[in-house]
C-alpha cells in the first residue's frame, strides 16, 4: 500500500475513534518537514511497561464494582484489574468499529495521571479485507512476542479481530507477570515456540490471578483463531 494512502486510511481510522480508554484523536499535520502526521493528545509519562516496573506493588486486580462499569467519574486507582478492564473495554470500541489494531502491546497502552489504560498505537490499524503489504509485523521493537501464529505465519496477510484477542491474553500474561511474554528468550526463539511447537507463556504466580481468570487468559491465545473469544465475551467476563 502506498505511503499516502496508508496515511489517508490511518487518519480515517483515528478520526472515528472516541472513547475514554483511547488516546484521543486531535487531527492530522502536514508541513515540509512532517509531510503528513496525525496527532494525537499527551496522555501521562507511562506506558504499561513502564508502570509496571515503577509501580511493582500495586494490585493486579480487585473486584469489578458496578461503580467502574457506570459510567460514572471513578476514583484514582492503580489497580491492574482496573486498567485490564479499561484495555478490553477500549478494545471492544475499536472492534465494534469493525477496525484491526495489529498492535495490541504494553509501549501501546498509556497511563493516564488518574491511572486509567488509553489504547495507543495506531499507526498499523486497519479494516478487515484491506491488504496490509509495506508493514512489517516485527519492525517496531518486540512486536512479535504479541503477534499470533496465524500473523507471523502468514506475514500479516491473515488479519482478524481475533489476532487482537490473541496479544490481549499476552498483554494480560505480561500484567500478571510483570514481564512480557517469552522474557526469557531472544524474538526468534520466541517466534519458533509459538509457530511450531504451539507452546505459551506459563502460569504467574500472584494471588490475585484465579484460575477462572487463567482460563480466560488460555482461551485467548488459542492456536485456532475461531476458538478465541469475542471482545465482548472477554468484557463480560471481567463485568461478572
Amino acid at each position: 500500500m502506498p505511503l499516502l494512502t496508508r496515511f489517508h486510511l490511518h487518519a480515517f481510522i483515528c478520526s472515528g475513534l472516541s472513547h475514554s480508554n483511547i488516546v484521543p484523536f486531535l487531527g492530522v499535520f502536514s508541513s515540509n518537514q512532517f509531510p503528513c502526521a496525525c496527532i494525537f493528545k499527551l496522555v501521562g509519562n507511562e506506558c504499561l511497561r513502564e508502570y509496571l516496573v515503577s509501580n511493582p506493588g500495586a494490585s493486579r486486580l480487585k473486584l469489578v464494582t458496578k461503580l467502574l462499569f457506570s459510567g460514572r467519574p471513578r476514583a484514582n486507582s492503580s489497580c491492574m484489574g482496573d486498567q485490564l478492564v479499561d484495555i478490553a473495554r477500549g478494545l471492544h470500541h475499536i472492534h465494534d468499529l469493525d477496525i484491526v489494531h495489529r498492535r495490541i502491546k504494553d509501549t501501546n497502552i498509556r497511563i493516564s495521571d488518574s491511572g486509567t489504560a488509553m489504547i495507543a498505537g495506531f499507526a498499523s490499524a486497519t479494516l478487515p479485507g484491506i491488504a496490509s503489504e509495506g508493514v512489517d509485523e516485527s519492525a517496531e521493537s518486540n512486536a512479535s512476542r504479541w503477534c499470533s501464529p496465524e500473523i507471523i505465519r502468514s506475514g500479516g496477510s491473515e488479519l482478524t479481530k481475533a489476532s487482537d484477542i490473541y496479544a490481549f491474553g499476552m498483554l494480560a500474561y505480561e500484567i500478571f507477570s510483570g514481564r512480557m511474554p517469552f522474557h526469557d528468550k531472544l524474538d526468534t526463539e520466541a517466534v519458533m515456540i509459538v509457530t511450531t511447537t504451539n507452546q505459551r507463556p506459563p502460569r504467574p504466580i500472584h494471588q490475585e490471578l484465579s484460575g477462572e481468570l487463567w482460563h480466560m487468559i488460555e482461551r485467548c491465545w488459542q492456536e485456532d483463531p475461531s476458538q478465541r473469544p469475542t471482545i465482548q465475551e472477554v468484557v463480560a467476563f471481567l463485568e461478572k
